[in-house]
């Protein structure tokens, strides 16, 4: 079985859309802004049960394509440095 996650970011771009109209600048607070957003996903420092948190022993695999080069390693550097949340497995990057 697989369970996919399809994110549209940064806010601002394609369907996404920030809070208050707001965008992100820089890739470094996209990825601190998606990071954030999975760690809320899986509730995690929070003790109310959460159905996703199931999924947290599960590897983590990080696709893109595109200017995605540029988002995939930030966003593995974030989920390494903090070891404690996913098993990060692998990041996959496509150009064409």
């Amino acid at each position: 079985m697989v369970h996919l996650l399809i994110v549209d970011q940064p806010a601002g771009v394609g369907y996404s859309v920030g809070a208050n109209g707001e965008e992100v600048t820089t890739t470094e607070e996209a990825m601190t802004a998606l990071y954030n957003g999975l760690r809320n996903l899986y509730k995690l420092g929070n003790d109310t049960d959460c159905y996703f948190k199931k999924y947290l022993s599960n590897r983590f695999n990080i696709f893109g394509e595109s200017y995605a080069g540029h988002y995939i390693p930030v966003l593995a550097n974030k989920i390494l440095d903090d070891g404690t949340f996913l098993k990060l497995h692998s990041k996959i990057v496509y150009s064409s």
